[in-house]
């Protein structure tokens, strides 16, 4: 991307950023409605709540010049108590944001406090799964230590499958659609809807479960 500011003679011009549409503008225009626009269907957890942008990011040039291009990451505050500035934000990944949204749900077991996420990631759970177990009220010793249980859960997770190309060429067997995921970051529901035929491709992949 280009530079966005004209210098002429000693001071520093504002110009059009040519910016609109890209990611960034985007993820700036967003955090100026839930911030500022009481009609918008977040501002009771953002601005409603005293969440606010600091002055220069009211200007778009400026937030672009703190935090520079997304690169494919999403906007953060550290602290989800203060608002927005160059000290409290960053661009991380999403699955870093979800472990840090104010109204994340967390497990508390043998004493170790986690989001969802985080003890999907650590029991190799699915993480649809332990939300399942967290809203039918499951105690945490519950959630965390029963096995993926039914056959019919177990056979859906367990089988193995098979990834193809968009052209149908062969990439590679897994042993499970858990094990496909892994190696691939598609989703286990995604995968399954394909070995199914509800869907037709996952992840830019063809998707099928393993013949006998």
């Amino acid at each position: 991307m280009y530079n966005n500011l004209l210098k002429q003679g000693n001071t520093m011009a504002p110009i059009k950023h040519g910016m609109y549409g890209t990611k960034e503008y985007k993820v700036w225009s967003a955090m100026e409605q839930r911030c500022n626009n009481p009609k918008n269907q977040n501002y009771e957890r953002y601005g409603g709540r005293g969440i606010a942008i600091c002055d220069e990011w009211e200007e778009f040039i400026n937030f672009y010049n703190d935090m520079g291009d997304a690169n494919g990451l999403t906007l953060d505050r550290e602290d989800n108590d203060l608002g927005y500035n160059k000290d409290n934000c960053r661009w991380v990944t999403r699955k870093e944001q979800s472990n840090n949204i104010h109204t994340n749900v967390t497990i508390t077991y043998n004493n170790e406090t986690k989001t969802v996420g985080e003890w999907s990631d650590v029991t190799g759970i699915n993480i649809d799964v332990l939300r399942w177990r967290v809203n039918h009220n499951w105690s945490p010793d519950k959630i965390i230590e029963t096995a993926i249980g039914t056959p019919k859960t177990q056979s859906k997770f367990t089988k193995a499958v098979v990834q193809y190309s968009l052209n149908k060429d062969f990439i590679a067997e897994h042993k499970s659609i858990t094990e496909a995921r892994k190696a691939t970051g598609v989703s286990n529901t995604s995968i399954g809807y394909c070995c199914k035929d509800r869907q037709k491709t996952a992840g830019g992949f063809i998707w099928q479960y393993k013949e006998k």
